[in-house]
C-alpha cells in the first residue's frame, strides 16, 4: 500500500559566511512559506531578512522561538509569501550571508500523517530544547524525498507532518511504502549530534514513532547562572536562578573557600562528590534541581567566598559564578528604649552586634553623635539634647537598621 506525503527540498545558501558554524540550509517550502536553519560556533542572535528584490530587502523574520533568542542554533520560519521568487540574506551575530535566491513550490492537496520523537542531551532525560531535526524519505530503489525540519521546543516532542513530504523538484507529493527509511539528523551545535533511520512497517493512521534519540559529541559546556546570597547568623543563603533556554544543565556543583574567590578549575568528565578538595577550595554541595541552598554551621564574622558552576550530562563544566558573604548576627534584634525619652536620662541601644557604628542625627540632618559600641550595649547621654525627633542609623557587617527616638524635656 503507498502512503501520500510531502516534504521540502534542502536548499543550501551559496556563498554563505563560514564563520557562522553551519552553511544556512533551506526546508520546509511550500507556496506560502519556507524555512532557514543554521549553527554557529557561539551563542548569538540571528534572522532573517528579506524580500522581492535583491537590491531591496526590507523585511525581517526572527528565529521561530522569539525574536530576543540567543543560541548557537538557529531556526526561521519566513511566512505569507505570494510571489513565486525570493531574495534572502541570513544575519548572525551582526554578520551578513551572501543573498540568495529561494523559490517557492507549488500548493499540493495533502493527507495527514505524522513522525514524532524526543531528543535528549547527551547523559541525560533533560530534553535538547534547540536542537533542529532534519527528515527525509527514503525508498527501498533508493529514491529520497526533499527535507522537512523542525525544532525541539521544551519539554514537547519534535513532530513533522508526514503530509508535507515532495519529491525533489518540490513539484509533487513523495510516496512511500512500508519497507522504505524514514531518516532522522539532529543538528545541536555544540551540544552534540544524533542521526537515526527507521523502517517503515506497518504504518497506524499514518504515524511513526521514532522513539527516543541521544546527542552525542557534547563538547560545549553549559552557562552560568545568575546567583544570589544573603548572609545569616551562622549560615549563608545562596538563590540559584536556572537558565530556561537550551541549556542542558543537569545539575550545579558549588565550591567555597575563606579568604579569596575558589580559583580550582573542574575537570571535564569528572565527578565532584561532597567533600572533595579541589586545588584550594572544597565541594560543599551538588545537586540536580534547586533553587536555594543554605550553607550552615558557618562562623559568624567570617568571610566566605563561594564559585558556582553548572555541568551538563557528560560532565561538561561551567567557567562559574561567584560571589561572597559573611555570616553573623544581624541587627534585627536590635532595641532602643526608653522611646520616648521624657526628662533627663540615657537612651539605651542594646542587643547590638560587636563593633556596631552608631550615627545620631537631628531633624535638621546634622550629626548629633558618632561612636562605636564596643558590646552588645551602648548608652547615650541626653543631657545636651534638646527636646525633639531625632534619627539613628546603626551598621555592622553590612548590616543596617535605622529608626527615630523622641526626646521631651
Amino acid at each position: 500500500m503507498k502512503y501520500i506525503v510531502t516534504c521540502a527540498l534542502i536548499l543550501i545558501l551559496a556563498g554563505s559566511n563560514t564563520a557562522f558554524g553551519g552553511t544556512p540550509t533551506v526546508t520546509n517550502r511550500t507556496n506560502t512559506a519556507f524555512t532557514v536553519s543554521w549553527t554557529t560556533i557561539v551563542h548569538e542572535k540571528g534572522w532573517v531578512e528579506y524580500g522581492t528584490n535583491a537590491s531591496c530587502l526590507n523585511m525581517k523574520a526572527y528565529d521561530d522561538r522569539g525574536q530576543e533568542t540567543v543560541d548557537d542554533t538557529h531556526y526561521v520560519t519566513i511566512t505569507g509569501l505570494s510571489g513565486t521568487t525570493t531574495y534572502c540574506q541570513v544575519v548572525s551575530g551582526g554578520a551578513k550571508g551572501n543573498i540568495s535566491t529561494i523559490a517557492t513550490v507549488p500548493a499540493l492537496s495533502l493527507q495527514p500523517g505524522v513522525a514524532f520523537g524526543e531528543v535528549y542531551f547527551q547523559g541525560t532525560t533533560i530534553p535538547a530544547e534547540g536542537s533542529i531535526v532534519y527528515a527525509i524519505l527514503k525508498t527501498t530503489s533508493g529514491t529520497e524525498s526533499d527535507t522537512q525540519s523542525t525544532i525541539v521546543k521544551k519539554n514537547e516532542p519534535w513532530q513533522i507532518s508526514l503530509n508535507s513530504f515532495r519529491n525533489m523538484d518540490g513539484c509533487s507529493s513523495f510516496q512511500y511504502s512500508s519497507g522504505d527509511w524514514l531518516i532522522i539528523k539532529v543538528d545541536a551545535a555544540g551540544d552534540g549530534m544524533a542521526t537515526e533511520t527507521t523502517i517503515i512497517g506497518t504504518i497506524t493512521n499514518n504515524i511513526i514513532d521514532t522513539g527516543t534519540l541521544t546527542l552525542a559529541g557534547d563538547i560545549v559546556a553549559p552557562p552560568d547562572i545568575s546567583t544570589s546570597i544573603a548572609p545569616g547568623d551562622g549560615h549563608v543563603q545562596i538563590g540559584l536562578t536556572m537558565p530556561v533556554q537550551d541549556t542542558g544543565v543537569a545539575g550545579v556543583i558549588i565550591l567555597r573557600r575563606e579568604g579569596d574567590y575558589p580559583q580550582a578549575t573542574l575537570t571535564v568528565g569528572q565527578i565532584y562528590p561532597v567533600g572533595t578538595t579541589v586545588t584550594d577550595s572544597i565541594v560543599v554541595y551538588v545537586a540536580t534541581d534547586t533553587t536555594t541552598w543554605t550553607d550552615g554551621t558557618l562562623t559568624n564574622g567570617v568571610k566566605y567566598y563561594y564559585r558556582i558552576f553548572t555541568y551538563d550530562g557528560v560532565y561538561n563544566y561551567s567557567q562559574g559564578s561567584r560571589c561572597y558573604a559573611t555570616p553573623g548576627k544581624d541587627l534585627g534584634n536590635a532595641s532602643v528604649f526608653p522611646n520616648p525619652l521624657v526628662g533627663d536620662g540615657v537612651v539605651c541601644f542594646d542587643k547590638l552586634l560587636a563593633n556596631t557604628h552608631i550615627c545620631i542625627y537631628n531633624i535638621a540632618g546634622e550629626l548629633v553623635l558618632e561612636a562605636e559600641a564596643p558590646n552588645e550595649t551602648y548608652l547615650w547621654s541626653t543631657r545636651d539634647a534638646a527636646s525633639g525627633i531625632y534619627l539613628y542609623l546603626l551598621k555592622s557587617d553590612g548590616y543596617i537598621r535605622t529608626g527615630k527616638i523622641g526626646i521631651v524635656r
